[in-house]
């Protein structure tokens, strides 16, 4: 890795540390620092996202190479904006312009949140020095991510205890515009000989909308992000229902470490993974999820409780990794793969997740659970070895065609 992806992982850990320190307190910002009701921050938070991400969408999927620097930049401040924001609201009397401020706040940081995912990881992959430590950097990532994940949340609840919403709004504010200053002085700009035009940047969004692979790689990953969402509905539903004492904190804290150790050793023996058949590794990362979940109803305990998240975790770690991998497998039009692969998987998989789990947690016939979930695992795997087939044969039809214009 080179060293302008060191110091994007630096600019990520600090990114994520205060991401996760905000988001998980969002709702109880909103609804216990404010006079909304549950059902106007319902409203607030599903208009909010679906905006915020949609916008993020449309934005990255017209961007060049060449704007890389700039417009991650700018989504690191405007995440800025948007937490202090949060803390200037309060001083704003009027509750109805406080609903429509906040409202434009959460549109904001959701539209960030799209355009920081998007462009972080294409620039990422356009500054390695070599195409094949793809899978180690997505597993740096991941470890990164995890750290900030299990450290946020810690520092988040501190700066509430002891400085109030307020003091969380600014420590994030300051942190963002912290590591949109490191973008901006060391990450070094996208160098092209000549600037990309519109016309071909929307030409490269129909060629990857017609990519057989891709389309089927993607949906594969999108029913896999279903088992994904499990653990903010059906985990957490089922270990309420069996009165698990403090199992929900349990299940976050371990999942979170269980992360940070697979990264961390994954990223060691990344070259004997990459060797194993590709849809080996997806299904058996899917089983895993889905296994976690057939368990859940069974699970009285905290040992069985670490034994569903250390195999969920598993599942999460082997799997959208490597699909990340194959949908940028070839060097054209990275950035608006990874924005659609990331709309499908992270908009409509977890929302149809959030969706499915919530009223699987409701049906008392555990065979009709386990058959539902075991659905989802054949429809993963199906579409994943499609996906692979197509992805040999469009590689297959390339080869041939190289050697005839030699």
């Amino acid at each position: 890795m080179s060293r302008t992806n060191y110091i994007l992982m630096f600019v990520m850990l600090i990114s994520c540390v205060s991401m996760f320190s905000f988001f998980p307190f969002l709702v109880t910002i909103l609804t216990g620092h404010y006079a909304f009701t549950a059902a106007d921050v319902g409203i607030m938070m599903s208009v909010g996202i679906i905006a915020g991400n949609l916008s993020s969408v449309i934005v990255c999927m017209f961007l060049s190479e060449k704007v890389y620097k700039p417009v991650f930049t700018l989504a690191l401040m405007v995440f800025s904006l948007a937490a202090f924001g949060f803390y200037f609201v309060s001083n704003i009397s009027s509750t109805v312009y406080q609903y429509v401020l906040l409202l434009c706040c959460v549109v904001l940081y959701r539209f960030s949140v799209g355009v920081y995912y998007n462009i972080s990881r294409a620039y990422q992959i356009y500054s390695l020095d070599k195409e094949h430590e793809k899978l180690r950097l997505f597993s740096n990532i991941k470890f990164v991510n995890s750290i900030g994940g299990g450290l946020g949340p810690v520092i988040g609840q501190a700066l509430i205890n002891y400085g109030g919403y307020g003091a969380l709004s600014v420590f994030c504010a300051i942190t963002f515009l912290f590591a949109a200053i490191l973008v901006f002085l060391f990450v070094p700009g996208v160098k092209k000989s000549q600037p990309a035009q519109f016309v071909n940047v929307f030409q490269g969004i129909i060629q990857i909308i017609r990519d057989k692979a891709f389309v089927l790689l993607s949906l594969g990953a999108l029913f896999h992000y279903i088992f994904e969402a499990q653990i903010y509905t059906f985990i957490t539903l089922k270990i309420k229902e069996n009165d698990i004492q403090d199992g929900v904190a349990y299940i976050f804290t371990l999942n979170s470490i269980f992360l940070i150790v697979f990264s961390f050793f994954g990223g060691r023996v990344i070259r004997k993974i990459d060797k194993l058949p590709k849809i080996s590794i997806l299904a058996f990362g899917s089983f895993c999820s889905c296994l976690s979940l057939i368990s859940t109803p069974l699970v009285s305990g905290y040992f069985g409780l670490a034994f569903v998240v250390f195999i969920f975790s598993l599942g999460e770690y082997l799997v959208p990794q490597l699909a990340v991998d194959l949908i940028t497998d070839t060097p054209e039009n990275t950035l608006q793969r990874i924005t659609l692969f990331n709309f499908m998987t992270s908009a409509i998989g977890l929302g149809i997740g959030f969706i499915f789990g919530s009223y699987l947690s409701t049906v008392g016939n555990l065979s009709v659970v386990a058959i539902s979930w075991i659905t989802i695992l054949v429809l993963v795997c199906l579409l994943f070895s499609l996906g692979l087939s197509a992805s040999r044969a469009q590689r297959s039809a390339v080869l041939p065609a190289n050697v005839s214009e030699k």
